[in-house]
């Protein structure tokens, strides 16, 4: 009978089946926590959305270009509902900017904010991740016909090719003739005694305004045809030498020693009307010039002897001639290349000075000027014209490589955008619309 007594049925009947029908402290605060913690929560998010407090549930710092928006998400975010307004379409961000790709040939233009990572504290908006471009420039495709880009770049020291400046068969398009090697070495012949010339003599930033140490300032003050363009505010490339800032001192355009003017660095049919201006006055001031023999005196023996002039006029002729001559194959032509010109005066060469020898990258020397010169440029050794002076991709990496050196990466020397492309954006918000509600007044 024991036994019967301890059956399952017996024992089941000892468990109280109404044991949760029967309040307990621990259940009323799990109940009420699971609906009071949802429904505050809900509150707060409502509350701090109608307040435009979004600031409190923001993804990350601003960059410093957008940080006077604050807490106006609305201002990019195309939703502001709560947690949901994550994604920035393009048209939020071009009511503002207006960068259109930098090819048109390209196959992919990616997103804004593909590239342009917010919320991440960055000091510019515009430092992209290198693998942002090598998406598309490790396997460079363009739309039609080949490109003039290397077609597979991935990193800055493991893929990039050599400079484009500096590849067989690319050379200097200056015609300008100047031996870099004469003009530095020790003891040359300067205007008052033997100089050392430095690079600096010659080679300035744009809108730097010092005194040049061989120029004469008062040649600025020639007709306009001569004068330099208007300065501009100190920039990253160098501003292009010219004769009145650096050569005037040691490089004299004289014509004629009875006359201590010297002829103007201007174009040829000009320093003709000035040489013969001159001859005109000195003859007029010289009558008994007329008499005497035109040319070299005493003349050699095999020289053709010419009667003397007749007038003032034939004099200046003949006068003119020598000096031209004197100007046309000396003068002009230990610089300039020079050929025949229809009118009678020479065809002077464009001095095609390259200023921005890679118009697809940026370069400044500001942040460079810690170093000589000649620690990037080969310039001492240089003795042609043609040479290309730029420093070589290798001089370059030997402070911008990875770890802690200078700046590595594509968006340090490239821009995506073709900003020379750029349209006009007309604003379209006021001040109460992007600065935050503690701040309007």
């Amino acid at each position: 009978m024991a036994r019967g007594e301890r059956s399952a049925k017996f024992l089941s009947q000892r468990i109280n089946l109404d044991y949760l029908k029967r309040p307990h402290p621990f259940r009323r605060w799990r109940f009420w926590l699971s609906v009071g913690a949802p429904a505050i929560a809900l509150l707060w998010v409502l509350g701090i959305t109608v307040f435009g407090r979004n600031g409190v549930y923001s993804a990350g710092p601003l960059s410093r270009a957008h940080g006077v928006l604050g807490e106006q998400c609305d201002v990019c975010h195309s939703s502001t509902v709560g947690f949901f307004n994550r994604h920035v379409k393009d048209a939020a961000c071009s009511a503002c900017h207006d960068g259109p790709p930098h090819q048109p040939a390209q196959l992919f233009t990616p997103e804004c904010a593909a590239c342009h990572v917010e919320h991440e504290g960055l000091e510019q908006l515009v430092d992209v991740a290198d693998a942002k471009c090598a998406q598309c420039h490790g396997d460079l495709k363009t739309r039609a016909g080949e490109s003039r880009f290397a077609r597979s770049v991935v990193s800055w020291n493991g893929s990039h090719p050599e400079f484009a400046p500096l590849r067989p068969p690319a050379k200097d398009p200056g015609s300008i003739r100047l031996n870099h090697k004469v003009h530095l070495k020790a003891g040359l012949k300067g205007p008052k005694g033997p100089v050392q010339m430095a690079c600096g003599d010659c080679h300035r930033q744009a809108g730097v305004d010092q005194p040049w140490s061989y120029g004469q300032p008062e040649l600025r003050k020639l007709p306009a045809s001569q004068k330099e363009a208007p300065r501009e505010r100190p920039g990253p490339y160098m501003q292009p030498p010219t004769y009145a800032q650096t050569c005037a001192a040691c490089h004299l355009l004289e014509f004629d020693a009875r006359i201590p003017d010297q002829v103007p660095h201007d174009k040829p049919e000009i320093v003709r009307a000035f040489v013969e201006r001159k001859l005109q006055e000195y003859i007029a001031q010289h009558p008994q010039e007329i008499s005497r023999p035109v040319g070299r005196v005493p003349r050699l023996p095999a020289d053709k002897v010419v009667p003397p002039p007749r007038s003032a006029a034939e004099w200046v002729q003949r006068e003119l001639a020598l000096a031209e001559t004197l100007l046309w194959r000396k003068t002009c032509a230990e610089c300039h290349t020079l050929k025949p010109g229809a009118t009678g005066v020479p065809e002077v060469a464009a001095p095609a000075i390259t200023r921005v020898w890679m118009p697809h990258a940026r370069f400044s020397h500001l942040p460079h000027r810690m170093l000589r010169c000649d620690a990037c440029h080969s310039a001492a050794n240089s003795v042609e014209t043609r040479d290309v002076l730029m420093p070589s991709i290798t001089t370059c990496q030997q402070c911008h490589h990875s770890g802690e050196a200078a700046d590595h990466r594509c968006s340090s020397c490239h821009v995506y955008h073709a900003w020379a492309k750029e349209r006009e954006v007309s604003g379209k918000f006021s001040l109460e619309e992007i600065l935050p509600n503690q701040r309007r007044k």
